[in-house]
């Protein structure tokens, strides 16, 4: 079958967030297995380091600018092995031996330069689209308030649209050699609004409970230790569900996009 340009495929919005959720919530015992090694080491490193994560919390707590750059790039990294290994099981059903496992290896890195080279692409799209509207806004002699205003706009325009690029992202994680930010823009047509749409629903729910967990902490304003390991561990739990949830979504849009672009173009 020779390829069609104009085949748009539909993305079930309503019935992904479903499936997303319902698959999230009965394997979050795979999820606590994959993360539970990685969990330990960020807890220990926190402990050891004077919880140098509270700093999410609170920014009075932002002291040692070294620790806090090390706390929070190394829960980033095992926020992306954690997702890495979650879409491997929705996906490929490759389950996780125990508590005891942990990945972190070539496909991890390659999967970190992807992330970066996105934050690239975002980052130069970005910068020329706001230089452009920035002229023409100074030419036009738009006053400050609606300037902010369309900014703000034209802002989220360009981070929906990038949104078609995330089938990179569970490509590297299913080791998909053949995908690119370029095929992720073509076959995600038409789903721009949906994608970047289920990406806020899906982060709703950690960004309300980080919002009361600061509440919290910074209510009880306390030094005690047991109080900081609590809420450290709370902070930790909270960002595995947000990998887990975004992962949750990402393999399953992309095993939506792939089973029906694969069908149309056999």
């Amino acid at each position: 079958m020779t390829e069609n340009k104009d085949i748009i495929i539909n993305l079930p919005l309503g019935e992904t967030l479903r499936r997303c959720f319902s698959y999230f919530t009965t394997h979050i015992v795979s999820l606590t297995q994959i993360s539970f090694v990685w969990f330990l080491i960020l807890l220990t490193y926190d402990t050891l380091s004077g919880f140098p994560s509270l700093c999410s919390l609170n920014q009075k707590l932002c002291n040692d600018g070294t620790a806090e750059n090390i706390s929070f790039l190394a829960l980033s990294i095992s926020s992306i092995a954690v997702a890495i290994a979650y879409m491997r099981q929705i996906v490929l059903n490759e389950k996780a031996d125990g508590v005891m496992h942990i990945n972190f290896g070539k496909r991890e890195l390659k999967y970190i330069w992807t992330g970066l080279l996105f934050v690239l692409i975002v980052a130069a799209i970005m910068f020329v689209v706001m230089s452009v509207f920035s002229v023409l806004a100074t030419l036009l002699h738009i006053n400050e308030n609606l300037f902010s205003f369309m900014f703000f706009l034209v802002l989220l325009f360009i981070l929906a649209l990038c949104s078609r690029l995330l089938l990179v992202f569970p490509a590297v994680a299913l080791d998909d050699e053949n995908m690119n930010f370029v095929k992720s823009f073509k076959i995600t047509k038409g789903n721009t609004l949906k994608i970047f749409l289920g990406q806020i629903i899906l982060m709703l729910p950690i960004l309300i409970f980080l919002f009361i967990l600061s509440y919290c902490f910074n209510l009880l304003e306390s030094n005690n230790i047991l109080i900081k390991v609590m809420f450290t561990l709370c902070l930790f739990i909270l960002s595995f569900i947000d990998a887990g949830l975004k992962a949750t979504f990402f393999a399953h849009i992309y095993q939506y996009f792939m089973y029906f672009y694969q069908k149309k173009h056999k």
